[in-house]
């Protein structure tokens, strides 16, 4: 059985398709699109920026009024990058569209806050 070499195995990851990876990371493949011509690329970019920013603004207000509920909320504002972290481990070559998507949710969490 002849087996074809590999262009690097240090930095070699199976496709998307393969078993190996969650069902649940497959399907991502469908949200990761871009988007098509350059206005839609930016329109898109200020929505997820603005609403990151929105969202910060409103999580510091509901704390301001509870501040029992700091730790929880903690934990929120850092899943964008948990999960940048856990997806550049685990599929490294997942898509750069998620990488740009959470790198612009995170200006949104630092400009709201």
């Amino acid at each position: 059985m002849h087996i074809p070499p590999r262009p690097d195995s240090r930095y070699y990851a199976p496709p998307l398709t393969h078993p190996v990876y969650p069902k649940a990371w497959r399907s991502l493949k469908t949200l990761l699109q871009p988007p098509d011509g350059t206005v839609a690329m930016a329109a898109e970019a200020i929505a997820w920026v603005a609403g990151a920013a929105a969202f910060r603004i409103a999580v510091d207000l509901l704390v301001l009024a509870t501040p029992g509920l700091w730790p929880p909320v903690a934990a929120v504002l850092v899943a964008p990058a948990a999960i940048a972290i856990c997806l550049s481990m685990w599929a490294p070559l997942l898509s750069l569209l998620l990488g740009y998507r959470l790198c612009l949710i995170a200006v949104g969490l630092l400009i709201g806050g």
